[in-house]
């Protein structure tokens, strides 16, 4: 369909994955948020919500979602952009 094949080099599976691994990121939301303090447990246990790691990003969510929808969007495109441009480059084509 395309005529070419695909070349890719182990360095290129090694950087994605250390992309991935901004994934640290959102789990230290829970640590270092507003939302997970002793009174804030306490609302949660109160109405039966599981206090997980998303619980902070859910209050966070409901009460400011335009930044939160913002930040995500911000780190959408630094993370996954590097990681669609290293698959192009891999394709070469026959014709060349």
């Amino acid at each position: 369909m395309l005529n070419g094949y695909y070349h890719y080099s182990y360095n290129d599976f090694f950087t994605i994955v250390q992309i991935f691994k901004g994934y640290t990121l959102f789990r230290l939301t829970y640590h270092y948020s507003r939302w997970t303090s002793i009174e804030s447990e306490d609302v949660a246990r109160k109405y039966h919500l599981l206090d997980s790691n998303l619980f902070p990003f859910k209050c966070e969510l409901k009460f400011r979602p335009f930044k939160v929808l913002t930040i995500i969007l911000a780190l959408t495109l630094v993370y996954i952009t590097p990681i669609f441009r290293m698959m192009e480059i891999g394709f070469e084509s026959y014709n060349n």
